[in-house]
């Protein structure tokens, strides 16, 4: 059985399949370099870039979907359409204020909009129940009406 590579006997013998080294760059003429700062410190200082927070809309779309919401309560029938578009605006509101309270914990978001964020992530919780519960009543309503028909 013959072995088709052997190792060297000497292992501080260079290695005749190695690449040649690179001569050595000046940090000027590489533009992909990395920077000479240490690691783990800004090159600038305490420069921290957040995210704008998003209270403000998602506020207004909170609002929105909670009238939307309320209004679908007592139109029976018709709850069920309108039911299913603010759940068009309820949901979405709930996800993304839910994801900027993460974000604001964290400290990639601007946290100035917290209050309104909160606000905003309990009206889309509500508004998306109150839809639901409008589009079961809605649905009872239509069973109802088919049975005594």
């Amino acid at each position: 059985m013959s072995k088709a590579y052997q190792f060297p006997d000497d292992p501080q013998q260079p290695n005749p399949f190695a690449e040649p080294a690179p001569a050595e760059l000046v940090a000027s003429d590489n533009p992909y370099a990395p920077s000479a700062a240490p690691a783990g410190e800004s090159v600038d200082g305490d420069y921290h870039m957040t995210l704008g927070h998003r209270g403000g809309m998602l506020l207004g779309l909170g609002l929105i979907s909670l009238l939307g919401a309320l209004a679908g309560l007592p139109l029976g029938f018709f709850c069920f359409p309108i039911g299913v578009l603010v759940l068009a605006l309820s949901l979405p509101t709930w996800l993304m204020a839910r994801d900027d309270l993460r974000a604001m914990r964290v400290g990639v978001m601007d946290s100035s909009g917290r209050g309104s964020t909160k606000v905003a992530w309990v009206l889309g919780i509500l508004s998306t129940l109150l839809a639901i519960a409008g589009g079961a009543l809605s649905v009872i309503i239509l069973v109802r009406a088919i049975l005594e028909f």
